[in-house]
């Protein structure tokens, strides 16, 4: 078994049609647009998401025509349909959640040699304030040198590797699995048939779609282990952070690099909902929490099947960008560089249109409603040349109205520039 996600990249077929024909099977009729209600700050609201797909032309990015416009995801959709213990991260994520604070940045793309004999690079993201950058080698194994030291291998020459979780640090220890099993099924007799799933205390709980996870490293486990591709500039991979030594210390483990989506399942966004998987206090600072990426509070937060009102839910879980990148709303002429990730520019550019979604809802007769626009997600395809930006424009509802009602109220969407900024 190898510890890497399986996932053929020659059977996953055109991006984006394969994404259309997953979401036709979760949605019948796939829609650019949708109407959700809920509730903000004690305020009962309604939220049309309205999504716009781009093609990107030397800086701009320009409409496709409604036949190609990608409609919005009402469930996470993996790269692939892959057996337990492995786990495939996700191509699209659910994009129902309508009432986030802030954008998630996702970014889709590969990893660009440029020329042959390449075994390293480094790509870049940069947009407003923010600048990410993750190391890039190529295929590495687990080995041990003459004196008994575990060491990683030369890096293979590389075409591309893509910017996914499943080439970054996680997934399945299956040595411990073999080693430990599972302590409560072994203390029942007679013991039970049970199938390994995708959600054990040998997933590593940041990213169980990656590879090298371990939670002891000897000559076993470590010898031709696949060692994870891509990382963080400012934490490399050792050999001995491999290994965290016991499944409650997965905290030890390094922060995976990538900037795709992130289920609702993996740390850190659980979290949010008071379900981080059990950890050993260590007293060391999370990784996460001193880079900025979430907030200083995360490990004390109450479990939401305690939540008694809608305020006690923290609606960072809505967030589903890679940690760090759920950024303050992103204004709709923003500019974005990308480095070493297309496959004909080292320096990969573009600015959002500047246009955002003018909506009019009529509540009632001759009460007609503005909704404010916040740009909540942009999906960067950088393969494909296209760009995704859903917005939510959100308004106050009137308690007697009803969510059939609200379905059946007229509206109009029209597309507008309010300007550059100053």
């Amino acid at each position: 078994m190898d510890e890497r996600v399986p996932i053929n990249e020659e059977q996953l077929g055109h991006f984006i049609g394969q994404l259309a024909r997953d979401i036709e099977a979760i949605k019948s009729s796939p829609k650019t647009e949708e109407l959700f209600v809920g509730e903000m700050d004690g305020v009962r609201m309604g939220a049309l998401l309205v999504k716009r797909t781009y093609r990107a032309e030397h800086g701009r990015l320009v409409p496709m025509t409604d036949d190609k416009q990608n409609p919005i995801c009402l469930g996470d959709v993996p790269y692939a349909e892959l057996s337990p213990p492995f786990v495939s991260p996700i191509i699209a994520g659910d994009e129902s959640h309508a009432f986030k604070r802030m954008t998630d940045v996702i970014v889709q793309a590969s990893a660009q040699a440029y020329g042959k004999n390449t075994t390293k690079t480094t790509v870049g993201l940069r947009f407003g304030k923010i600048e990410r950058e993750i190391v890039v080698y190529g295929d590495r194994r687990g080995e041990f040198d003459l004196m008994g030291n575990p060491r990683f291998s030369e890096p293979e020459p590389f075409d591309s590797i893509p910017i996914r979780w499943d080439y970054a640090y996680g997934g399945f220890d299956k040595w411990g699995f073999k080693r430990k099993g599972i302590p409560f099924l072994d203390a029942i007799k007679p013991k039970p048939e049970w199938e390994i799933g995708s959600a054990t205390p040998y997933h590593y709980p940041r990213n169980p779609a990656g590879c090298g996870f371990l939670l002891e490293l000897d000559k076993e486990t470590f010898t031709n282990l696949a060692i994870p591709n891509l990382e963080h500039p400012f934490a490399p991979l050792v050999p001995a952070a491999m290994a965290v030594g016991e499944v409650e210390r997965w905290m030890r483990g390094p922060l995976p690099a990538a900037w795709d989506f992130q289920p609702l399942d993996w740390f850190p966004r659980c979290g949010y909902l008071g379900a981080t998987p059990p950890y050993i206090d260590e007293g060391i600072p999370l990784a996460e929490v001193t880079r900025g990426y979430v907030a200083k509070d995360i490990l004390s937060i109450p479990s939401f099947l305690k939540a008694k009102r809608h305020a006690d839910y923290r609606l960072e879980f809505l967030q589903s960008a890679a940690p760090g990148l759920a950024v303050p709303l992103v204004s709709p002429d923003e500019q974005f560089v990308l480095t070493n990730v297309h496959p004909e520019e080292k320096s990969h550019w573009f600015s959002l249109p500047g246009e955002l979604p003018s909506v009019l809802v009529e509540l009632a007769p001759g009460n007609v409603v503005e909704a404010d626009p916040k740009l909540v997600t942009v999906v960067i395809r950088v393969d494909l040349g296209e760009v995704e930006c859903l917005w939510s424009a959100r308004f106050p509802l009137p308690p007697e109205l009803s969510e059939e009602d609200l379905l059946e109220a007229r509206r109009v969407v029209q597309w507008k520039r309010p300007g550059k900024r100053g």
